[in-house]
């Protein structure tokens, strides 16, 4: 999923992408990502300390969020900032902030080209400035779809949430939404 340039009022909160994919070579693993934050750093130059960003999993196909990681982020200073993952089950999926079990602890946020990542047990986590994933020929698709090659977002950056874990901490049904 792709999205940029929502009429939110914060930039912090605007989804550009949601992905969710098996990790290459390991199967047993899979990965989610959530990018907010188009253009970023130039709209906002941290992750709002009062929002949730949440992956919500649906593992019964009933539109409800039975597992949810929440990721929240200590208000920023000096160009710093951390998060705490949060891995809430049943009820407490439902919910939005600081619930359930913590799983990742004052993981350091990267705002430069250095990628700092953090594992605790059998989570990796990274979050900070990357490159925007989004592919935009404008020229090409303005243009009666005769493409140019022209990447229109190829200097754009988005803030990156990104979590590995092992799938079993998706449930155990192997068709779930998100």
């Amino acid at each position: 999923m792709a999205d940029h340039f929502d009429a939110v009022p914060d930039s912090r909160h605007d989804i550009t992408d949601l992905y969710i994919f098996q990790k290459p070579g390991e199967p047993a693993k899979s990965i989610l990502i959530l990018n907010v934050n188009p253009t970023a750093p130039t709209l906002a130059t941290s992750f709002d300390p009062q929002a949730s960003y949440e992956f919500k999993i649906d593992t019964n196909a009933d539109t409800r969020a039975e597992i949810a990681f929440h990721v929240m982020f200590s208000p920023s200073g000096a160009g710093q900032q951390s998060a705490t993952v949060y891995r809430a089950t049943g009820e407490a999926a439902e919910q939005a902030g600081p619930t359930g079990e913590v799983i990742m602890h004052s993981a350091p946020a990267s705002f430069d080209r250095e990628a700092s990542v953090t594992s605790e047990g059998a989570y990796r986590f990274y979050v900070g400035l990357r490159s925007d994933p989004f592919f935009i020929d404008a020229v090409g698709f303005r243009n009666n779809l005769q493409f140019t090659g022209k990447d229109a977002n190829l200097e754009a950056n988005v803030f990156g949430i990104a979590l590995e874990l092992p799938n079993l901490a998706l449930g155990s049904n192997r068709s779930i939404g998100i």
